[in-house]
């Protein structure tokens, strides 16, 4: 019985643990909604933090691909986004740059346990 108490000890605390990235990236979506929100949206900007909140590494192709904009409108996005510092450019592709989105990888990447401190 003592290794069954273990197992469903690590699994509860992998699911705590689960629970609080989730939530982390639910309030990231809502930031990155507001950074990106321009005068007149019209609903785009959730569009554009799905995707960067689904992928966190992303082209204007990408957003624009996710989103149903056209890639002027994408690149208007991006930005924002970039002012604001939620994107920062960690790269040069064939056409064009490629952003990472890099609070979204703080909480992929943070150990289990650490979101809760």
């Amino acid at each position: 019985m003592g290794w069954a108490r273990v197992f469903l000890h690590a699994a509860a605390a992998q699911a705590e643990d689960d629970l609080l990235r989730v939530r982390a990236l639910v309030a990231l979506r809502e930031r990155y909604t507001v950074a990106a929100r321009g005068r007149r949206d019209r609903g785009f900007a959730e569009k554009v933090a799905d995707v960067l909140v689904s992928r966190a590494v992303v082209s204007i192709a990408q957003i624009a691909e996710g989103t149903g904009l056209a890639r002027n409108n994408a690149a208007q996005y991006v930005r924002r986004l970039v002012d604001a510092g939620v994107l920062e450019v960690v790269g040069e592709q064939e056409r064009g740059r490629v952003y990472k989105a890099v609070e979204v990888f703080r909480v992929l990447d943070a150990p289990v346990g650490e979101l809760g401190r």
